[in-house]
């Protein structure tokens, strides 16, 4: 079960940071999720059609400072998939052209089928080199080709690449708009600079390659392995000619194409999610905070932990939150006031959850008072149960949540009259 829209990787921190400007709808709100040696980009992307509506969560990361080449990237690949179980994948950076009279620099290629190549036998005579055969999600390809088919998205997207040309110092450089072709990616462990080696991988492997790059194999190979699925959407800017020239081209514009084609394939990535190919998987939220009996803290199964001496209050919620749907990473916090307005101060509680699997979550204590619930993620959906116990009486308690992704929501009870514990 998935429990997030789309995970985005990005080979190259260069690439990364020339897409991070053009990804997100809102730059400023993007989140960032440590977790072991990465740390995730989150944010919310808005999706309005005729068919859905709602918003996709969305996680990103670079795979490395440098050149992650197929072993780093199927390792961060693997470790994000375990981490996020997206619904789509998304590989997006730069490629080289081997087809330059066709597809030029800038343009954009999105890859109907990854041939991945490595060394099947080296001897005297030479390298022979052994294919392995990828494609994307069938709906991601379906997606792409309708939005090249819809004229006024397209030339919108190519204009805005255009428009962006200057921001990476190409300026004159640029004369037309950058166009999206849909074909053959070879994908290897080497960084080609031979016109000799990409005419052998049309000969040897597929005629119809139209770029090389990196990573997409090793991509594919960790989406099977980890996550037992064969798709993957591979997005590519084409940054140089995959020749002998292609490191002077890129010291005399300053990593101007390498920049400007990593940001056309972001922005026709943040075009798709905008175009809308599935619906999105998680709702917003909702706490309810209809009180339950004060009994329930007596019940099989609750763990002892309210205060027992006269004037302690015991509050429960049975029906907190109520979600059939995946449910990321949730941070909860209660804040209760005294009558006179002042914090209350130890406070004791637990969230119980079924995800499907029960779990009790111990409130932790906040630097000014209140409790913090760290509640696990759960692709199945989340029914949330908070109790608590209060040393004194209080008047009111707030209630708020927040996910990975900054989407939240909160609630508030007043307490009138208050009835503490011993009252007749």
């Amino acid at each position: 079960m998935p429990l997030i829209d789309y995970l985005i990787l990005a080979p190259l921190q260069q690439e990364w940071t020339a897409a991070r400007g053009v990804l997100p709808p809102e730059p400023g709100r993007v989140r960032r999720v440590p977790d072991g040696s990465l740390t995730y980009r989150t944010w919310t992307q808005p999706v309005a059609t005729r068919q859905y509506e709602g918003e996709y969560l969305v996680a990103a990361t670079p795979m490395d400072l440098w050149t992650p080449g197929g072993e780093k990237a199927a390792a961060v690949a693997a470790n994000a998939l375990a981490r996020w179980h997206p619904s789509r994948l998304v590989l997006v950076g730069i490629a080289g052209s081997i087809t330059p009279d066709t597809v030029r620099l800038g343009d954009v290629v999105v890859a109907a089928q990854v041939y991945g190549y490595g060394v099947s036998e080296a001897h005297d005579g030479g390298e022979v080199l052994r294919p392995t055969f990828h494609q994307p999600g069938a709906i991601d390809l379906n997606r792409a080709v309708t939005f090249q088919d819809d004229d006024a998205a397209y030339e919108a997207w190519r204009a805005a690449c255009l428009q962006d040309a200057d921001t990476h110092g190409l300026g004159s450089q640029v004369k037309d708009p950058p166009k999206l072709h849909l074909g053959v990616i070879a994908s290897g462990n080497r960084v080609v600079k031979s016109k000799a080696f990409g005419e052998r991988l049309k000969q040897e492997i597929n005629k119809y390659i139209v770029a090389v790059e990196m990573e997409a194999m090793a991509v594919h190979q960790a989406v099977y392995v980890t996550a037992g699925r064969t798709d993957a959407l591979t997005v590519r800017g084409i940054s140089d000619y995959a020749d002998p020239d292609k490191e002077r081209l890129e010291k005399a514009s300053n990593d101007g194409w390498r920049t400007w084609a990593a940001a056309n394939a972001a922005r026709l990535v943040r075009s798709l999610l905008e175009y809308g190919v599935t619906a999105p998987l998680s709702p917003s939220y909702h706490l309810d905070l209809r009180r339950g009996q004060r009994d329930r803290f007596g019940q099989p199964g609750v763990p002892r932990f309210a205060y027992k001496h006269v004037g302690s209050q015991d509050v429960a919620f049975p029906w907190l939150l109520r979600r059939g749907a995946p449910t990321p990473e949730l941070t909860l916090r209660v804040a209760a006031t005294m009558a006179d307005g002042s914090p209350a101060q130890g406070s004791v509680g637990v969230c119980l959850t079924e995800t499907p699997g029960r779990a009790v979550v111990h409130g932790t204590p906040q630097k000014h008072g209140g409790l913090g619930f760290v509640l696990p993620p759960s692709a199945w959906g989340m029914n949330a149960e908070l109790l608590l116990s209060f040393p004194q009486t209080v008047r009111q308690i707030a209630v708020s949540c927040e996910d990975d992704f900054g989407r939240a929501a909160t609630a508030s009870l007043d307490l009138s009259p208050p009835t503490p514990r011993g009252t007749p």
